[in-house]
Parts: C-alpha cells; sequence; structure tokens
C-alpha cells in the first residue's frame, strides 16, 4: 500500500508542479511537493536517510538539469534564481521523485540494465510531456535533445540506486 500512496503521491506533484508552471503559477507545484513530501517523511522509518536520499537526487538532478540548460538541450521559463538554475517547481520534481527510489521503484534497484532502459524512456518522455504542456522548452533539433535526455537518463538511473543503497548502508544512529 506504502508502494501505490508513494506513486500516486509522485504522480500528484509531477502533474500539480507542470501543470501550474506551465499555467504561470510556478508557486503551486512547489507548495504541492512540500506538502508531500511533509507527508512522506511522515509516513516513513529511517526519515534521516531518506531526507539524505532526498537531498542527494535533487542536488544531483539540479547540477544535471542546470548543464542540460546550458547545452541548450532544456530551457525554462524565467525564474527567481540564475538563468542556468532549473526553476522551483522543476527542483520539486525532483525532490518528489526521489522519493520513489526507496518505495515505488526499488524493484528496480536489482535490475540495473532495466533501470537504465526505462530511464533512458520514461526520463526523456517526462521532459517530453512537460514541454508539451508549457511548463518548460526542449532544445533544437528534438531528436537529438530527446536522444542527450535518454543517455542522461540512462545513466542517472542506476547511479541513483547506488546512491541509495549507499545511504541505506550507513544507517543514522
Amino acid at each position: 500500500m506504502k508502494k501505490a500512496a508513494n506513486f500516486v503521491g509522485f504522480q500528484i506533484g509531477w502533474w500539480a508542479s507542470v501543470l501550474a508552471a506551465a499555467g504561470d503559477y510556478s508557486w503551486l507545484g512547489p507548495m504541492v511537493v512540500l506538502v508531500l513530501l511533509v507527508a512522506h517523511l511522515r509516513a516513513v522509518q529511517d526519515r534521516l536517510n531518506e531526507v539524505r536520499l532526498i537531498l542527494c537526487a535533487g542536488i544531483l538532478g539540479v547540477a544535471i538539469d542546470s548543464v542540460l540548460h546550458l547545452w541548450g538541450v532544456l530551457m525554462f521559463h524565467e525564474g527567481p534564481g540564475p538563468s542556468w538554475l532549473p526553476p522551483p517547481w522543476l527542483i520539486g520534481v525532483w525532490l518528489i521523485f526521489a522519493t520513489t527510489l526507496r518505495w515505488s521503484l526499488s524493484w528496480l534497484e536489482a535490475y540495473p540494465k532495466l533501470a537504465a532502459l526505462l530511464g533512458g524512456i520514461v526520463g526523456p518522455f517526462s521532459y517530453y510531456g512537460g514541454a508539451r504542456l508549457g511548463a518548460l522548452w526542449i532544445g533544437d533539433p528534438l531528436f537529438h535533445s530527446l536522444l542527450v535526455l535518454a543517455v542522461t537518463w540512462s545513466l542517472l538511473m542506476p547511479v541513483l540506486f547506488v546512491c541509495s543503497r549507499y545511504i541505506s548502508s550507513h544507517r543514522s544512529a
């Protein structure tokens, strides 16, 4: 049941963030994500390591999206921070996505090749969906940008599970 609730929570966070950003209510997504993160952290037992994983994946995601922006693969609407930094709603999506690594996506950890394959397919489609809804832009040529996203996510998914395993093996006192 927790895995299903986690999956639904991620979907709510993604849709709220993307639709709100597309509708010029970009502040709404981070608010929804914050509520979901609090609920998630209340539901897990090992909160400290869960926070560590969320922060690790969030920092990694912000760094990756920043580089992809600098390369022209992703373009964001103007945000409150530096122009190269992903907007708050996208940072929120990274944080809520991180909650799935030890829960609804935990089954993928045992299959790194499958995680890479699914990451290479689902990751780009997530950005493409966000772009089609108007929350961000994907650079031209589209095929090139989607290919870069596919390679990035194929590498990223196994790395995120390594991070999860490493953090879980260092239990808090």
